[in-house]
């Protein structure tokens, strides 16, 4: 009985790997029509010199990307993919949305944005990696 037991918990935690196109959201409230979406990015993402034409930014992924309201509490949060995408649903209002770093880099910006009823927010959150 219990190599049953065993042998589905193997596979239900194989089965999760590979789903880097399903944003990460921590509001499962399908009621919820609106929020922000976006992606997280750092750079640069290459060491030594930049040279000209040469694109140095990647994806952040496993960020925690915070929702905070007016007051500046944290009202929601989300993780990102391996792509940098996340997802947040949100009632409408004024929020912040910053990315929750631990330590000195990647310093990200922290953005403004007014979700409005029955809408999703886009935006890109960069990430200065603190490589040079």
């Amino acid at each position: 009985m219990w190599q049953r037991q065993v042998s589905a918990l193997i596979f239900v935690s194989i089965s999760g790997f590979g789903c880097s196109t399903v944003f990460a959201d921590s509001n499962n409230d399908s009621t919820v029509k609106s929020g922000v979406a976006g992606n997280v990015k750092v750079s640069p993402s290459c060491p030594g010199p930049q040279r000209t034409g040469q694109e140095c930014v990647a994806p952040y992924s496993d960020a925690l990307v915070q929702l905070l309201n007016a007051a500046g509490v944290v009202v929601s949060s989300a993780t990102t993919d391996n792509e940098g995408h996340f997802v947040i649903r949100a009632p409408a209002g004024d929020y912040q949305v910053r990315v929750n770093v631990e330590g000195l880099y990647p310093r990200c910006e922290s953005t403004s944005v007014r979700i409005l009823n029955q809408t999703f927010v886009q935006t890109v959150i960069r990430c200065d990696s603190g490589m040079r």
